[in-house]
């Protein structure tokens, strides 16, 4: 029983370890696109000053866009969101 215990617990801190990797990954990645997409047109200090909801962000992130932000795809958009959202929220 305490083989099958100490077993459960080293792959559950494996899986866990494996996942804040992952999730450290995406943020690198997310944090990377924001950017390329975002510093072309102005400094990256206005958005870390920022602390807005995630409708709030998703609303400047389309102005942005229509104004003549680089070319931003769908997940682009959602990456972005997501990261702004994560980071720089109320």
């Amino acid at each position: 029983m305490l083989k099958i215990i100490t077993i459960l617990t080293i792959y559950l801190t494996i899986s866990s370890s494996s996942l804040h990797a992952e999730n450290k990954s995406i943020d690198s990645k997310n944090k990377i696109l924001l950017k390329e997409k975002c510093s072309s047109c102005h400094s990256l200090k206005i958005i870390y000053q920022q602390r807005l909801s995630k409708s709030r962000w998703e609303e400047i992130i389309l102005s942005m866009h229509k104004h003549g932000m680089t070319k931003l795809t769908k997940s682009d958009y959602i990456n972005i969101i997501k990261y702004l959202s994560k980071h720089y929220n109320q």
